[in-house]
């Protein structure tokens, strides 16, 4: 018997170590499975060192590209939209066991999600130009709050603020627009709409909630003061200096 738990050993050993570059997280569940067989303070230097490297869980289910992915804020729920037009909802709270939960189809393609702060909601911007706000109280049966047409464009970004109560959109039409949250079934526009030289992929609020930025084709950054989404105006020059366009930003916690 010991023969044997010792050949065992010595293979799984020598499969993780094989495994390594080619598929990490195989690798990682082998040196673990060995370590629980012997306690070897090799297999514990590896297992260390693989502590803060990225174990990837395949979501599947789609066979079609996703655009766009989001966490709620408690970090338990995954939803992403794809280029057939399906939303779908993953819990992850067992990042290493994801679990599909419900999604729904729209007739255009999904560019963009993004969670309300809470939770329960999410937005999605998408090909034929429609903000559409879902009810996601339960992701296991997600259902629609309401819809608007944002532009006559693609909408490429959704954004919530910080505290929900506004949204912004931005597509290829170059115009980002605020949207009062406070009756999500019948989001309404704050104010005029803020004007980008070239189509917009990207708009997210600062974490205070006082600030939009945004990005587009045409290389550079807008900073907006939006303080009062009524009257959003902008901050300075563009940030200049990439060499392509702008396909996403996102400002650091603080």
């Amino acid at each position: 018997i010991q023969q044997r738990d010792q050949a065992i050993y010595t293979q799984t050993v020598a499969e993780g170590a094989a495994f390594a570059a080619s598929d990490t997280p195989l690798a990682a569940q082998l040196n673990l499975a060995a370590y629980h067989m012997q306690r070897a303070p090799d297999l514990a230097s590896r297992l260390l060192s693989m502590q803060n490297t990225p174990l990837p869980a395949p979501l599947t289910g789609d066979r079609n590209p996703a655009y766009s992915v989001a966490f709620s804020r408690d970090g338990h729920t995954l939803a992403s939209g794809s280029y057939d037009g399906t939303i779908r909802f993953w819990n992850v709270a067992n990042p290493g066991h994801p679990r599909a939960l419900g999604k729904v189809r729209i007739s255009a393609t999904v560019l963009s999600v993004a969670f309300s702060p809470d939770g329960r909601m999410l937005a999605t911007g998408s090909s034929d130009g429609m903000l559409r706000v879902w009810d996601v109280t339960d992701p296991a049966d997600p259902r629609m709050l309401g819809s608007v047409q944002a532009s006559l464009q693609p909408v490429n970004s959704v954004a919530f603020s910080r505290d929900g109560r506004t949204l912004a959109t931005g597509g290829d039409d170059g115009l980002v627009w605020l949207w009062n949250m406070a009756d999500p079934a019948h989001p309404a526009t704050t104010g005029g709409p803020m004007n980008s030289p070239a189509p917009v992929n990207s708009v997210t609020f600062s974490p205070d909630g006082r600030m939009l930025a945004i990005g587009g084709q045409d290389k550079a950054i807008q900073l907006w003061d939006v303080t009062d989404p009524g009257r959003a105006r902008e901050l300075g020059s563009p940030l200049t200096g990439q060499s392509g366009p702008i396909t996403s930003i996102a400002f650091s916690p603080d």
